[in-house]
C-alpha cells in the first residue's frame, strides 16, 4: 500500500467515524443536567450567577449558571412573565442600557408593554 493509498483511506475512515460519532458528542456537549435544572428554577439560576458575579467559588457552577440565565434572557415566551424574566435576565447577563434592553424586548415582542406601564 502506498503512502497516498493509506492517506486516503484514513482520510476516509475519519470522515465517516466523524458523521456517526461527532453528533453524539455534540449532543453530549448540548445537553447539560446543571443547566437543565437552572432553566427549569430561574430563581436559583439568578442567585448563582450574581453570586458568581461577586465572586467565583466553583468556576463550573458559575459557568453552568452564566450559561442557564443566557438562555433564560434569549427565551421567546412573549406572555407577561415570559417577559419580565426575560428583562430580569437580560439585565442580569448583558452590559447595556435599560433603553436598550426595552428596544430589544419590545422587537421580540411587539405586542409587550413597556416596563412601568399599566395593562
Amino acid at each position: 500500500m502506498s503512502y497516498r493509498q493509506f492517506i486516503c483511506c484514513t482520510a476516509a475512515l475519519m470522515l465517516v467515524l466523524s458523521y456517526f460519532i461527532l453528533p453524539r458528542v455534540l449532543e453530549g456537549v448540548k445537553k447539560n443536567p446543571d443547566i437543565d435544572y437552572m432553566m427549569a428554577h430561574p430563581d436559583r439560576a439568578f442567585d448563582t450567577y450574581s453570586e458568581c458575579k461577586k465572586q467565583v467559588a466553583d468556576a463550573d457552577r458559575c459557568y453552568n449558571a452564566y450559561s442557564a440565565a443566557v438562555l433564560l434572557a434569549e427565551t421567546s415566551s412573549c406572555t407577561p412573565s415570559g417577559i419580565e424574566r426575560k428583562r430580569k435576565f437580560k439585565r442580569l447577563t448583558e452590559h447595556a442600557s435599560n433603553e436598550t434592553i426595552e428596544q430589544e424586548i419590545a422587537r421580540a415582542c411587539p405586542a409587550s408593554p413597556p416596563v412601568g406601564s399599566k395593562p
